[in-house]
């Protein structure tokens, strides 16, 4: 994780590109055996979006299914504040996306 922000740092400006952001998790809800795995996980991603080196030119993009999984301090301002829900298709693009595919 930190030399992925490190490469992001050197290629800057980019974007960097999380998906299955929510499989990060949430320390309130970690438990069981892996529970400081967890913690520690999403600590050191707190330290890489906030981090002692400077992010400029790294815009860090985050994609889930499950946005209520996500550790609140993950999403404070600064670090991925922003949230932007992308619906289901309704019928009719569905249909549009079926025709692109055949094509």
């Amino acid at each position: 994780m930190r030399r992925t922000f490190a490469e992001a740092r050197k290629k800057a400006p980019c974007v960097l590109f999380i998906d299955e952001f929510d499989s990060v998790g949430d320390r309130a809800t970690a438990g069981g055996d892996n529970a400081l795995y967890i913690i520690e996980k999403i600590n050191g991603l707190l330290e890489c979006l906030d981090g002692v080196e400077d992010r400029e030119g790294v815009v860090v993009v985050g994609a889930c299914n499950h946005p209520h999984r996500i550790d609140p301090a993950l999403l404070r301002p600064g670090r991925l504040e922003r949230t932007v829900l992308i619906p289901l298709p309704d019928e009719e693009a569905r249909e549009r996306i079926r025709l692109s595919q055949a094509e």
